[in-house]
């Protein structure tokens, strides 16, 4: 009776049948995703177990989901070796089918070169998706040489349009970072910061006309030695995040992003020409430019600080991208004071991104380099044999204290940026702003909420919740500019040239790519990405770079859609699910079966032995 009693006590599972009721699959894939990301969980990682669960209910199988080093990803993608096929194939022979791939940062100026275009494939791809179309192509071609900025963004949209349609990649999520704001800040472009392209001129605090903005607090090696964060000292050696909020700030440059449309316009320059052939651009400064010292800003200036940034010193980026526009020094010509020419060696779509880069005073710099040689490069701002001079600004701020222990940067207005035509006549807004260095994002947002600190930067990965009880606050979500795809490989014989389709032909395949599109839950994974919500992806570029066509909707999530196209290729239904119900006994694991083992024994013994207890008492 006490077994029986147990057994009536235990949870019954009630079962309405199979509810997933999965359909016989058309064909399986196998997933390839990165392992790396930034310190919260890599979000690829998320989307693929989305994913393995939802494609089996629209008949497409899972075979299997590698997750895997960069480097490893790289060998059955962009880095193929090309020994047994000519292009990169499927999984199973070498290559891959769907590629998750996220972090990837694009250029805040659109630039599509390599990515879809049919001439980048072939070995070391950067078209590893394979594909082609002369649509596309052509299109691309004139994108790449239209300087217009409103021709060019209309070429921007009829690219995307193309790929939204044709889909040889699947935009799942854009990544947000999240930044703490008093509300008491204001003027703030925070896509412009987020991007180290600030209007610093702009930014306002409405009570007391100071700033103070924070980083995290750099690590220490064991020995307890400070790492500094703010660490590269002028704009030739800059490289990180950290020192280009402070330089965009003290650096002028002949043109800056206009705070409302993003486009370059002039700042340092007055006005600029571009040549016929669109590969000359001659460029007039501003004749009231001055430096924080009274100097007036000259052509030589320009091409000095030029031929600077294109020297093996400045071993960065930004040398890669000017030596890639000018052959050599003498590509950019002095013609007078005012006036400078840029040769460039082929067609630049954003001419003016190119020109935008900082400038020093050769009065002031070539002398130092002459006597101490470059080592002045890597010297502390404000001492040493350099003292102010590689700091000197003709931006709208001006170096005014730098404390390397304590991480903390001080800037003041430049005396003479009213002189500027760009400028209105007006001085910057605010008359100090300091970056300092916080310890924990805790000690950040206390800060920020007692009002120590005005702006707390996004690589402490705030949460919404860390603002939601003061008024005085603000979460503010930027864009990445980095967005998670799954990249489809276009040679794949089902979802990529269709030959193992019914239909044999491309249009089935396409047909394929959007079932798995429309079965991409793209506000439930933006939701779900840990500290930072995302936004839903709508096309191959992210939300946020310049041309982005943003008159596009993501594809809506919608499985018995995506079925109806699956279904149209495959000749596939959907099964009947059973709705009968059934009564069963619990499935226990291991431990749950030891478990109730255990306590029918107990329970048996006890039973065997009040028994027996009963009879000798009874005899």
């Amino acid at each position: 009776m006490v077994l029986v009693t147990v057994f009536l006590l235990l949870p019954l599972n009630i079962s309405q049948g199979d509810q997933d009721c999965l359909p016989t699959s058309f064909f399986s894939l196998t997933f390839l995703s990165t392992n790396e990301g930034p310190s919260r969980s890599p979000p690829q990682w998320v989307v693929g177990m989305t994913m393995e669960n939802i494609l089996p209910k629209i008949a497409i199988g899972i075979d299997f989901h590698e997750t895997t080093s960069l480097t490893n990803v790289g060998y059955r993608t962009w880095n193929y070796p090309y020994i047994e096929y000519d292009h990169i194939p499927t999984y199973n022979e070498g290559g891959y089918d769907i590629l998750i791939i996220g972090e990837r940062k694009w250029d805040f100026d659109l630039n599509l070169a390599g990515k879809f275009d049919t001439t980048s494939f072939g070995p070391i791809t950067t078209n590893y998706y394979q594909y082609s179309n002369p649509t596309y192509d052509s299109v691309l071609a004139q994108y790449m040489v239209e300087q217009d900025p409103f021709e060019r963004t209309l070429l921007a949209h009829d690219l995307q349009a193309i790929l939204y349609e044709d889909i040889p990649s699947i935009p799942v999520v854009c990544l947000n970072s999240i930044y703490g704001f008093r509300n008491r800040t204001v003027g703030i472009d925070e896509l412009l910061l987020a991007n180290s392209y600030h209007r610093a001129e702009y930014w306002d605090n409405t009570e007391n006309k100071k700033l103070t903005f924070a980083i995290p607090y750099a690590a220490t090696i064991p020995d307890k030695t400070h790492i500094p964060r703010f660490s590269n000292y002028n704009l030739f050696l800059q490289d990180n995040y950290e020192d280009g909020l402070w330089m965009q700030a003290v650096y002028g440059g002949l043109f800056e992003r206009n705070l409302d449309t993003h486009y370059w316009e002039p700042s340092i320059a007055s006005s600029y020409l571009i040549s016929a052939d669109k590969k000359n651009i001659t460029v007039v400064i501003d004749s009231n430019a001055k430096f924080s010292d009274g100097n007036p800003v000259l052509a030589e200036d320009v091409k000095y600080s030029y031929d600077l940034f294109m020297s093996p010193i400045s071993n960065s980026e930004i040398r890669e991208e000017l030596t890639e526009w000018f052959a050599s020094n003498d590509s950019i010509q002095v013609v007078n004071s005012t006036t400078i020419n840029f040769n460039m060696t082929q067609i630049n779509n954003f001419p003016l991104g190119s020109l935008s880069y900082g400038i020093i005073d050769k009065s002031e710099v070539e002398p130092l380099v002459s006597t101490f040689g470059l080592s002045i490069f890597s010297e502390e701002p404000l001492g040493g044999n350099v003292i102010d001079k590689l700091v000197k600004s003709c931006g709208p701020f001006v170096f005014a204290d730098f404390n390397k222990l304590a991480d903390h940067i001080k800037l003041i207005p430049n005396p003479y940026w009213n002189n500027l035509t760009s400028s209105n006549g007006l001085q910057p807004n605010l008359d100090e702003i300091n970056f300092i260095s916080i310890s924990g994002k805790d000690n950040a947002v206390n800060a920020l909420i007692s009002g120590a600190i005005d702006i707390m930067d996004e690589s402490f990965y705030p949460a919404l919740q860390d603002f939601e009880e003061d008024a005085n606050v603000k979460a503010v979500f930027v864009e990445d500019l980095t967005q998670i795809e799954l990249a489809m490989n276009m040679k794949h014989p089902v979802f990529g040239t269709g030959e193992l389709t019914p239909q044999g032909n491309s249009e089935a395949a396409k047909m394929i790519r959007k079932a798995i599109s429309h079965a991409v839950p793209r506000e439930i994974i933006a939701e779900n990405l840990g500290v930072n919500p995302g936004t839903p992806g709508v096309t191959p570029v992210p939300k946020g770079v310049i041309g982005f066509d943003d008159s596009l909707v993501p594809y809506e999530y919608n499985l018995d859609l995506a079925f109806e196209y699956m279904s149209s290729v495959s000749g596939i239904v959907q099964p009947t699910c059973a709705t009968t119900p059934t009564l069963t006994f619990p499935t226990f694991t291991i431990g749950y079966e030891l478990m109730f083992v255990t306590v029918v024994m107990i329970i048996g013994l006890s039973t065997l032995y009040l028994i027996r207890r009963w009879r000798l008492t009874k005899a």
